[in-house]
């Protein structure tokens, strides 16, 4: 079985969205698609959501689950981020090259997929105002959002940063999203 895997799919999620009635589990969706990859989940958002240093606490949770999962395995990673997960994988990769435990992790990524993740701010888009935004359209918001916000803020700066440094070790596609969401448009009543 081993032989028949030719790489390692690991899915991060930003937030929980509620599904619509006929779309799939994304773990069952691509195990479907890509037969012979191994398919790792993870979602950003959680019970722990209230570490002071949310960011690196949830990369750290993602290391070792991909660590365990892993093994000695060489087989290539490709992540595929939405929204905050691009954050968390982002601060992944710049603790796997770090950590001489997860350097194997870094070693090993060929590709990330980020999908509707912001990489900087802008003076017209604060880094809150677009947590905010995604957190509200997610329809999950935390107990307390704008406190995890402005804990998420120096976080989300530092990391942006910080990956700059590593991200041509990698290749890496973005797909934004050009137009709004179904789901979106009716929670928001658009």
């Amino acid at each position: 079985m081993a032989n028949d895997i030719h790489n390692s799919l690991v899915l991060v999620s930003g937030t929980a969205v509620p599904r619509l009635e006929n779309d799939r589990d994304p773990k069952t969706f691509f195990t479907q698609r890509f037969p012979k990859s191994l398919i790792d989940e993870f979602l950003f958002m959680d019970s722990s959501a209230d570490s002071e240093r949310l960011l690196y606490q949830r990369s750290t949770v993602l290391l070792e689950q991909l660590h365990n999962s892993r093994g000695s395995s060489t087989l290539p990673i490709v992540f595929l981020a939405h929204g905050l997960g691009g954050f968390v994988v982002k601060q992944t990769l710049i603790s796997a090259t770090e950590e001489p435990r997860y350097r194997d992790i870094a070693l090993h990524t060929s590709t990330i997929l980020f999908f509707g993740a912001s990489h900087r701010a802008t003076p017209q888009m604060s880094w809150e105002h677009l947590y905010l935004r995604l957190l509200s359209a997610s329809g999950s918001l935390p107990p307390h959002p704008l406190k995890l916000v402005q804990r998420l803020v120096e976080e989300l700066e530092g990391v942006s940063a910080s990956f700059r440094t590593i991200s041509c070790s990698f290749d890496v596609v973005n797909f934004y999203e050009a137009g709004p969401h179904p789901l979106v448009s009716v929670r928001l009543g658009s």
